[in-house]
């Protein structure tokens, strides 16, 4: 394997990465996958040394994600400067599958090999089951089930405005100012089905970005004669704030909820407890 000549940084950091941190390599040198992360992750590229993916910086604990969990519009700084990005995660799908972005700014770091600049969008998917069976758009199903890669290879996916072919790496990130990549992305499951998050309106490529963000509607489930803890946790996983009133002692449990079960709320939105003490009927 070549380093360059002179010899480059990229390969080097990139075998280090394999023996220090236990990073599994992304390039597909097969079969053109429309999805791969290609020069913006040191993990596909060698040569140069580009900043990592987010979904590996997360697992190392170098990213520090913002759940959202209400639509409206959020601000995001470079990731390189700030270690920040927005996780897009459905509670009923738990971490088994979510969607990250960053910022990616080139700047003065080593993202200044960056050939774009704008919102990265990333899918990942953390089911093994899932990753090696939902082929990405774009790829055969010969060669997805021959080529087997492993979490960082399949699991990662990059979700491009322009995917080609042929790949056009000046085009891979979404940038408002810029027509060709267009402003907003509708967000699928790995299985195809809309996944009720989006982005709209994404600004201009800049150290700080905007769009605005929609999460999916959930349903309200039924917590009604529930202990108060029990409760809360229901709520919560059902990607809702629970907010109490009434009786305030964690033996306390649940007499009225506002909105009733079986609304349909955004995500995000509170549900208010109303919690009494005593036998519960």
């Amino acid at each position: 394997m070549s380093i360059g000549a002179p010899p480059g940084p990229g390969i080097v950091a990139h075998e280090l990465a394999h023996l220090l941190l236990n990073l599994g390599d992304m390039y597909f040198d097969r079969f053109f996958n429309p999805y791969a992360a290609t020069a913006f992750s040191l993990m596909d590229v060698d040569g140069r040394a580009p900043h990592l993916d987010p979904a590996s910086k997360l697992k190392l604990g170098w990213l520090h994600p913002t759940v959202v969990l209400r639509s409206g519009r959020y601000r995001l700084p470079a990731v390189e400067t700030h270690y920040v990005a927005w996780a897009l995660v459905d509670p009923r799908r738990g971490l088994r599958e979510y969607f990250i972005v960053e910022n990616r700014w080139p700047g003065t770091s080593y993202d200044a090999v960056l050939p774009d600049r704008g919102l990265g969008v990333w899918h990942v998917i953390e089911d093994e089951a899932t990753f090696t069976s939902t082929r990405p758009p774009g790829v055969s199903a010969e060669n997805w089930d021959r080529y087997r890669g492993g979490w960082s290879r399949q699991g990662i996916r990059m979700i491009r405005p322009v995917l080609g072919p042929p790949r056009d790496n000046s085009r891979a990130l979404w940038d408002g100012a810029d027509p060709s990549t267009g402003y907003d992305v509708a967000l699928r499951w790995a299985d195809g089905t809309p996944s009720g998050f989006a982005l709209r309106d994404i600004s201009p490529a800049g150290p700080l970005m905007e769009a605005t963000i929609q999460v999916p509607d959930t349903v309200v489930p039924y917590v009604r004669f529930d202990p108060r803890n029990l409760a809360a946790q229901r709520i919560r996983a059902a990607g809702l704030i629970p907010a109490f009133t009434g009786a305030d002692s964690a033996q306390a449990w649940v007499l009225i909820q506002s909105p009733p079960s079986g609304a349909r709320v955004a995500g995000g939105s509170t549900v208010t407890l109303h919690l009494r003490e005593g036998p519960i009927p």
